[in-house]
């Protein structure tokens, strides 16, 4: 059956959740902006324009776990609205935003280094080498913490590979 194509619910959900991925990976690129060591933030993964779904990214290294932003502490970085505990915490991003801000832009690492980037739950997490990553479910999580240090390097490459989309 060649140039024939099974299209399923699975098909089109996928296409669905690449669609808005790879349209702003094409126009973020131009648009620069670095997150880690050589990442470039393409896309934020964000829940109605809000990093992180609206937790501060400085708790998790400043309080050792997630909290809840406040909306009297926010501002825009990247095209996305972050949320923050307290004015401090907001001083602190705004000083160096590519410390604080999760790796691959908030999107589970595991899927990343997978080649298939999905979202990332702001309370299924990793603080490795300073840096914040994200996992879709604590399956995946669980998966990501037995071989880290591989799936950093593979989601690494295929972020930057992302990138020149």
């Amino acid at each position: 059956m060649s140039g024939f194509m099974l299209i399923n619910r699975r098909s089109v959900l996928a296409s669905a959740l690449a669609l808005p991925f790879v349209t702003a990976l094409s126009q973020g690129a131009a648009a620069g902006g670095a997150a880690g060591v050589g990442v470039t933030i393409a896309r934020l993964s964000t829940r109605d324009g809000m990093a992180l779904g609206g937790y501060d990214p400085v708790a998790y290294f400043d309080q050792g776990r997630p909290a809840v932003g406040d909306v009297s502490h926010r501002l825009k970085w990247h095209g996305a609205i972050w949320q923050f505990a307290s004015a401090d915490h907001r001083q602190e991003f705004e000083m160096n935003p590519k410390a604080y801000a999760p790796e691959f832009g908030g999107y589970c690492a595991y899927t990343v280094a997978q080649g298939r980037p999905f979202r990332g739950e702001p309370e299924l997490w990793t603080i490795t080498d300073g840096r914040l990553y994200l996992n879709y479910d604590t399956r995946l999580q669980t998966l990501w913490r037995q071989d880290m240090m591989r799936l950093i390097t593979e989601a690494r490459r295929n972020w930057s590979n992302f990138n020149k989309v």
